[in-house]
């Protein structure tokens, strides 16, 4: 078996992650192993990668596997990389992202109900 190892790039976002993955794998690397060095083995079929930072549940096991999506193996706690063999599987929409967005737009209601207040205190 052929394999290499990448040494970790803590630049790296998300979004460019996983497209690090995906184009190694279709260069005919599949992710064997994520730390703080990632491992490839050598194979022919191109794999989809996913980031993903939902806590676990058994409920959000049974779909991911309903989707395909299975986990690399990993060394770090706070994330899972999971992949598909199916290309075309649909993107994970994450609840790290949804409570991001969600706590970014509470940040502007509270933004513009508290510069009037401190407008009217300037003033």
């Amino acid at each position: 078996m052929k394999y290499k190892d990448v040494l970790r790039n803590s630049l790296y976002l998300d979004e460019e992650l996983q497209d690090y993955f995906n184009e190694m794998s279709k260069k005919g690397w599949r992710l064997d192993f994520v730390g703080y060095y990632y491992r490839f083995i050598k194979d022919e079929h191109v794999y989809k990668y996913q980031i993903d930072y939902t806590p676990i549940s058994s409920e959000y096991q049974d779909i991911l596997k309903e989707m395909g999506y299975h986990e690399v193996r990993n060394s770090f706690d706070d994330f899972r990389v999971l992949e598909n063999e199916n290309v075309d599987a649909p993107d994970l929409n994450t609840e790290f992202v949804f409570d991001k967005n969600n706590k970014m737009k509470q940040f502007k209601k509270i933004h513009y109900f508290i510069y009037p207040i401190l407008a009217y205190f300037l003033f």
